[in-house]
């Protein structure tokens, strides 16, 4: 009896063999080396964006001091100009305190149309009155020791009223005070077109500055290059306001009013270049 491998064991291991594709071993060192080649670049790069980085941000600072450092003059300049006004806003309300809410509402509508109707019959337009305020709330009582007490509500209304005579200031306040109004919230005065006095107060302004300058650079002992910046800090009237309303409440027949003169102003900062 013999013994060993049979031989269809070995045809097949001999087939297995031949159909099995032969294997290459990789390389591993060097995929390693590119590798660290690729890194050492990409680090090279890195290292020089981040220089250069350094150096704008140093770089950019340096050239802003040498900017600010440049000797400059500051100075103030102001100009005004006087000139008749041609409107004028007055202010009429209405306060009144009630139990409820319902009856201060009602009693204080009931008197402001009254009073707009009487403007309206002195010649006011529609148009040129305007309601500026309104509020109705409660009316609190407090005492010492004791919890707050609500003892009514309280509604106030103010109208604004343009007027274009100024001759009718007074009149149109009497009207209103005679129609139930019991507070002038103010009078105001101003130039519906005000945009040549402005132009020419800013001449003025910028006219001024420039004498200041030269004057503190000649006793300075400096030199004015040029004008580096001017700044305008925006023009003001002034206007009358918070006329009295106890003239027209005591009798007066017709409550006098003196509207004069506005003064417009203006202002600007002038920054000049010296050495």
């Amino acid at each position: 009896m013999k013994t060993g491998i049979p031989a269809w064991a070995c045809s097949t291991a001999r087939r297995n063999a031949l159909s099995t594709p032969s294997q290459k071993p990789e390389c591993s060192a060097t995929k390693t080396s590119i590798s660290c080649v690729i890194i050492t670049q990409e680090v090279r790069e890195m290292k020089k964006f981040l220089v250069l980085l350094l150096c704008l941000f140093f770089l950019f600072p340096s050239y802003a001091l040498l900017a600010e450092e440049e000797p400059s003059l500051s100075v103030v300049g102001r100009g005004s100009v006087m000139v008749e006004p041609d409107t004028a806003k007055i202010q009429l309300g209405v306060e009144v305190l009630k139990k409820t809410a319902a009856e201060a509402q009602a009693a204080n509508a009931w008197i402001m149309k009254n009073i707009i109707s009487a403007l309206k019959k002195q010649g006011v337009a529609s148009d040129k009155i305007q309601t500026s305020g309104y509020s109705l709330f409660p009316e609190m009582k407090y005492e010492p020791n004791r919890a707050p007490e609500m003892v009514g509500y309280r509604c106030r209304n103010q109208v604004s009223v343009i007027l274009e005579d100024l001759n009718q200031v007074g009149k149109m306040i009497d009207a209103g005070i005679s129609s139930g109004a019991n507070q002038v919230q103010g009078v105001q005065f101003f130039r519906r077109n005000d945009i040549p006095f402005k132009k020419l107060a800013l001449e003025k302004a910028v006219k001024d500055a420039a004498e200041k300058a030269a004057a503190i650079a000649s006793a300075a002992g400096i030199k004015i290059k040029k004008v580096k910046r001017i700044i305008e800090e925006g023009a003001a009237a002034a206007p009358l306001e918070n006329l009295p309303v106890v003239r027209a409440m005591a009798g007066v027949a017709e409550t006098p009013i003196s509207f004069g003169l506005l003064e417009i102003s203006v202002q600007v900062t002038v920054i000049y270049q010296v050495e």
